[in-house]
């Protein structure tokens, strides 16, 4: 136990130690291994992260570039594109790549050249119809102006300057600063708001008489373009009317002694003034004596058409109660629409109706227009209105008799024209209408139809209202 104590504890704590310490070199080395170890992998990992962004960078660098460089010729043509859009056809794409762009952008180069060729003829053409156009137009013998949304002159022909007298360039100027022309201007904005007429001018201290014609030109999208006014000189169309007139009321001055003589030397024979007749011979001489009662109605229709054309027929303008002229008017029909089974009625729609108007002359208009509606139909109904619509007086006789064909509806008003489905060709003389037109007229006023055929028809017309008519105030 003593050697034990003395010589093997001692060797064993020796060796005990010396084991613990070299285990505490290897833990060590191992540590230190452990952490050289570490270092070089958190290293590794810097490296490869720094050489990933390094790539990254480079990879983005290059695919910028690359993008750019595809891109560059696309930009190219999407410019071109966009100044051909612009009609610029002297773009031309410079891409020197032979692929697919290169490619399409020969294509596009050469669709530019054929569309510079194009260009040069559509051009050429244009202004070979231009010139075309302005040659035709200032060739016509009629003054034409063309007028834009504006009422800015777009073009006028040679012969509207001479008649305006204008000397200088007046394209792009508004109308009534060239022209100082209400009643022209007044058709250029409403061209379908009035009916076609005559008006006067003074030419080298001579007059003339033109005849408007407006036409309004839409393009394919029914916008409005401009306005295309054509004065029609109607001068000699307008003497001979003249002349005719006169020749007409020479005429019929010279009928009316004899038919007036021929109408009571017939009344006395048919009366048995001069002896008895028997039937045969009354029969012939009542035929005769209608004829004469119409001739005679006739000779009456065209003095006084002549004598309200030749403004020779007297107007006594007055303030006229228009629904009191309308009752005393419609008094004498009654009994023969009741004849007829026809209602005639006076639909008044307001009191106070007052009018700057000849009363006897506006009254023969309404009983006109009364008497072809009674004549024309068979049953049914006649309606007369009057009412006030701003500054004028309008005035209707409706009925449902059978119309009047569109192609007559234009020249119902002329002279001597009937309409197409007039039963009896022996009724009226044809000048009522015309008659009653220009008594309208006078009283600057205007009269129109609205019919269908099978439907009726409504004469309308409208004449000043009292304290509107021209150079007053209300």
């Amino acid at each position: 136990w003593q050697i034990y104590n003395q010589q093997l504890l001692p060797s064993f704590n020796e060796i005990k130690n010396d084991i613990r310490e070299l285990r505490e070199i290897n833990r060590q080395a191992m540590v230190d291994a452990q952490g050289s170890a570490n270092s070089r992998a958190n290293q590794a990992i810097i490296y490869t992260i720094g050489l990933a962004l390094l790539v990254i960078v480079f990879s983005l660098i290059f695919a910028f570039y690359l993008t750019k460089q595809i891109l560059r010729p696309i930009k190219e043509l999407e410019k071109g594109i966009k100044k051909v859009a612009d009609r610029n056809f002297q773009q031309q794409v410079e891409v020197a790549s032979e692929d697919e762009i290169g490619v399409l952008a020969d294509e596009f180069n050469e669709m530019i050249s054929k569309l510079q060729e194009y260009e040069k003829l559509n051009v050429k053409k244009l202004l070979m119809e231009k010139e075309k156009s302005e040659a035709v137009v200032n060739n016509l013998s009629s003054p034409l102006i063309v007028t834009d949304q504006d009422h800015k002159i777009v073009l006028i022909n040679e012969t509207a300057k001479d008649l305006f007298s204008i000397k200088q360039d007046v394209l792009d100027t508004h109308f009534l600063e060239v022209i100082q022309a209400e009643e022209i201007f007044e058709y250029i904005k409403n061209p379908d708001a009035k009916e076609k007429k005559t008006f006067k001018l003074k030419k080298d201290d001579k007059e003339r008489h033109y005849r408007i014609s407006t036409k309004q030109v839409i393009d394919e999208d029914e916008e409005y373009q401009f306005t295309v006014t054509l004065l029609e000189d109607i001068t000699r169309l307008k003497e001979i009317d003249s002349m005719k007139s006169e020749f007409v009321s020479t005429v019929s001055h010279e009928f009316r002694t004899p038919l007036t003589s021929m109408n009571m030397g017939l009344s006395m024979v048919i009366n048995e003034d001069t002896g008895e007749l028997n039937e045969e011979q009354r029969e012939l001489l009542e035929a005769a004596y209608e004829d004469v009662e119409r001739l005679t109605e006739l000779v009456n229709d065209l003095l006084d058409l002549s004598k309200i054309e030749s403004g020779k027929i007297e107007m006594e303008f007055d303030k006229v109660d228009v629904n009191d002229i309308i009752e005393k008017t419609l008094n004498p029909f009654y009994k023969q629409a009741e004849e007829k089974d026809i209602v005639l009625k006076f639909k008044q729609s307001e009191d106070n109706v007052f009018a700057y108007a000849d009363p006897s002359k506006i009254s023969w208009v309404i009983s006109n227009l009364v008497g072809n509606a009674l004549r024309y139909a068979d049953e049914g109904k006649i309606e007369v209105d009057a009412e006030i619509k701003g500054r004028r007086v309008l005035v209707s006789v409706s009925d449902n008799g059978p119309g009047i064909p569109r192609e007559y509806q234009s020249k119902i008003f002329d002279k001597f024209v009937r309409a197409g489905n007039d039963k009896d060709e022996k009724s009226g003389t044809g000048l009522g209408l015309a008659i009653s037109k220009e008594i309208i007229t006078a009283h600057n006023g205007r009269i129109w139809v609205d019919s269908e055929e099978g439907e009726g028809s409504t004469f309308s017309f409208y004449i000043p209202r009292f304290g509107y008519q021209e150079g007053k105030d209300e």
